[in-house]
């Protein structure tokens, strides 16, 4: 199983701050957790702060806040924010809290007994709990709200975390397969780049269940949008057309190799968004007249979401249910 992503909510001017966390990082580690702070991190230095702050809160499966006194009004705006993009917080505090949040998970803690050792066994044993009931919640929370994680790009996405993580399926519509098959994607398992098809190879064959299937939609080289579309991202069609099958050859004949079942189908239109869907994430890109999706604007949501599954998988069934089997391969792991 994946570690569990953990961020770091903490006031940086603290001498009380440092020791907790100092303790909540030792005792995460221990139970297999990856815990980021977001000003001692090297892959970002140069980086804004608050903008650190901002992707970690993004990226975490869980987030665990110092609210202890004095309470740090920034550590409460950064709750605040995860807690409406729906990701379970353990909060860590030292008074009563703020009316809208009371009912989090929460730790009772004066940092200045972090000295005493029966206050911190008791702690550390609490924090542990804790992150259990914080984890059984993630992706599990209630939501009447649409919320997007949005990127400027593709590359803002870390396909290869959600590849890892997928436990059900991995299905994807697109046009070209070139994003798939040819473009590195630079990760923090992967600092050097790694192609999506590189890591559906490592990672489908580790996949437990027996009913996990990847399911692939990609334009048809010989369709007549295929001009169309080698004309707006001024490729010289012929090229255009040649790649595509290429692309379709080398995926599919990656496929055959490992024991799960997939299908690679393609269609004949013309589609208005590239969407990936990791089990019930999905990862949705724009689609430009002149510009590849892959520099579009990309907006991760989650089918939980209301309206989500009308919007963005019934697109995919319906496409799917009009295209043709090009590679199909029925084994299971």
């Amino acid at each position: 199983m994946d570690p569990t992503h953990v961020f770091l909510m903490q006031p940086y001017t603290e001498d009380h701050s440092e020791r907790l966390c100092e303790t909540v990082f030792a005792e995460l580690a221990e139970i297999g957790c990856i815990t980021k702070r977001a000003d001692k991190d090297p892959c970002h230095v140069g980086s804004r702060l608050q903008d650190r702050v901002d992707d970690y809160i993004k990226k975490a499966d869980v987030c665990v806040a110092d609210l202890t006194s004095p309470r740090n009004e920034n550590v409460l705006l950064e709750v605040g924010a995860a807690l409406t993009l729906q990701i379970p917080v353990v909060i860590i505090a030292s008074e009563s809290l703020p009316s809208n949040i009371v009912g989090n998970i929460y730790v009772e803690l004066n940092p200045t007994d972090l000295s005493k050792e029966e206050i911190l066994r008791k702690f550390r044993s609490e924090l542990r709990l804790r992150m259990i009931e914080a984890k059984n919640r993630i992706g599990h929370l209630p939501t009447e709200k649409f919320v997007a994680h949005g990127y400027p790009d593709r590359e803002g996405v870390d396909f290869d975390l959600l590849i890892r993580r997928a436990e059900r399926r991995i299905t994807i519509l697109t046009t070209n397969l070139g994003y798939v098959v040819e473009q590195p994607q630079v990760s923090e398992a992967h600092p050097k780049g790694r192609t999506m098809m590189e890591s559906l190879l490592e990672e489908l064959p580790k996949k437990k269940s027996r009913a996990f299937r990847a399911s692939i939609l990609a334009l048809d080289p010989d369709s007549n949008f295929t001009n169309e579309r080698a004309d707006s991202l001024h490729r010289s069609r012929r090229d255009f057309r040649e790649a595509m099958r290429q692309n379709l050859d080398t995926l599919t004949t990656a496929l055959s190799r490992i024991p799960v079942a997939s299908e690679v189908r393609i269609y004949n239109e013309y589609p208005l968004q590239m969407t990936f869907f990791f089990d019930d994430v999905i990862v949705n890109s724009v689609v430009a007249g002149a510009l590849s999706s892959r520099f579009c604007v990309t907006y991760v949501h989650n089918l939980s979401y209301r309206s989500a599954r009308e919007t963005f998988e019934r697109h995919f069934d319906a496409l799917w249910g009009r295209s043709r089997t090009y590679f199909e391969d029925r084994r299971t792991n």
